[in-house]
């Protein structure tokens, strides 16, 4: 990854009052294709009442999700359904909220994009500081300075702390009863950073 752009943008629908934030590229996307449906949805699809159903993967599953967004904006009755595949995060919660009745994500368990978020990343950067400043504390060590080798040892890392975890959960007179001391920050600390 050399190069990233995740400029959002606000955006209001209709008469509600408070606008979520968009993704810019990809809904300049979305308003592109909504603008080409437009003709089709009123002289074909609106007469016969069929059910619309969007679809796409990663780039185009986020566009599918914001037409649906913008279809369901001006034909709120519109039998519509979008399912998205490992969609990027293209929208805050409050557009999430609005649209979780009529699109359905799947993700794989492994697949970053979808988790790309920039509250992840700042998250990320959060957790790969602090385990820095704890490696140094602790042992003088320092994080591999390159992204791949730094992911590598992070991931060993957190493998070496779930396996002894899990031999201390099987194993109840292993623990002494003290908490261990973890390179993990816990998800609610990684929020308040």
């Amino acid at each position: 990854l050399t190069d990233a752009c995740a400029a959002p943008i606000p955006v209001t629908l209709g008469e509600e009052k408070d606008a979520m934030h968009c993704h810019e590229g990809i809904w300049l996307s979305s308003q592109r294709l909504y603008r080409d449906l437009y003709e089709l949805m009123q002289e074909w699809i609106l007469p016969t009442q069929y059910k619309v159903i969007l679809t796409g993967h990663s780039l185009g599953a986020g566009v599918a999700s914001l037409v649906g967004l913008l279809l369901k904006q001006k034909w709120p009755s519109l039998p519509l359904h979008v399912y998205a595949f490992a969609p990027p995060p293209m929208v805050d919660r409050y557009g999430s909220l609005s649209c979780q009745d009529y699109v359905t994500t799947v993700v794989n368990q492994w697949d970053i994009i979808p988790r790309a978020s920039l509250s992840n990343v700042q998250a990320l950067l959060a957790y790969l500081q602090s385990l820095q400043e704890q490696m140094e504390r602790d042992s003088g060590e320092t994080l591999p300075t390159d992204l791949l080798n730094a992911s590598k040892y992070v991931v060993q890392l957190l493998a070496q702390q779930t396996r002894k975890k899990k031999k201390n959960d099987n194993n109840p007179s292993a623990s002494s009863g003290k908490a261990s001391s973890s390179f993990l920050l816990d998800v609610e600390e990684i929020a308040r950073a």
